[in-house]
């Protein structure tokens, strides 16, 4: 898949390195991060944290990956699955997070019934994620540019309306900051921050 090598790319040329660690440091508790496969999150998460547990798609981690999470003040438990069904219990965290993970989701509104499933009622989901552009005239070019954008994702819908898909899957959105991100095309760098309520 081209995907994670895109966000790679990404991140070497742009500020998405800052972005991650505004949206990680705001965890509390018991947190589940999304599409943890390469530790790019590991180390900027509060040392505070009860735990953390990362969610991949695959069961190959990095070694250095593996023996860093090691130094780490909070546990670290890697769990191989799908953003359709969590192999997690109800209601286990406080926190959840989430940086590219549901841009790449095949089907989003069930990632975020397994996100709501696993959520304590009133816990969090903080997400950094490609989205449709609020402004108009990008938002055109990335309608023409969508079937590159499909390829270079591998997501089946990489435009997401990631706000009102938040609201409708039963969150309350406090807080959602749409930007560009720099040295990049407006319509190849679009990128949502928020954060968002499990409603009980």
């Amino acid at each position: 898949m081209v995907f994670p090598r895109l966000i790679d790319f990404k991140e070497r040329i742009s500020d998405v390195g800052i972005m991650r660690q505004r949206v990680a440091e705001a965890a509390l508790g018991h947190v589940l991060e999304l599409g943890g496969e390469n530790g790019a999150n590991l180390f900027l998460y509060p040392r505070s944290i009860t735990s953390l547990t990362s969610l991949t798609a695959i069961r190959a981690v990095p070694q250095g990956t593996r023996r860093s999470s090691r130094q780490l003040p909070f546990p670290v438990d890697r769990r191989s699955g799908y953003l359709n069904a969590f192999p997690l219990k109800n209601h286990a965290y406080d926190t959840v997070v989430s940086t590219f993970a549901l841009a790449a989701a095949n089907n989003l509104a069930q990632t975020l019934r397994e996100i709501k499933r696993v959520l304590k009622p009133g816990g969090r989901l903080l997400f950094l994620e490609f989205g449709r552009s609020p402004d108009a005239s990008v938002a055109r070019w990335q309608r023409r540019c969508a079937p590159l954008l499909r390829v270079l994702s591998g997501a089946r819908q990489p435009l997401q309306d990631i706000d009102g898909e938040i609201v409708t899957g039963g969150f309350s959105l406090k807080h959602l900051e749409c930007g560009y991100l720099i040295r990049l095309p407006r319509a190849l760098g679009c990128v949502c921050e928020g954060v968002a309520f499990n409603d009980p």
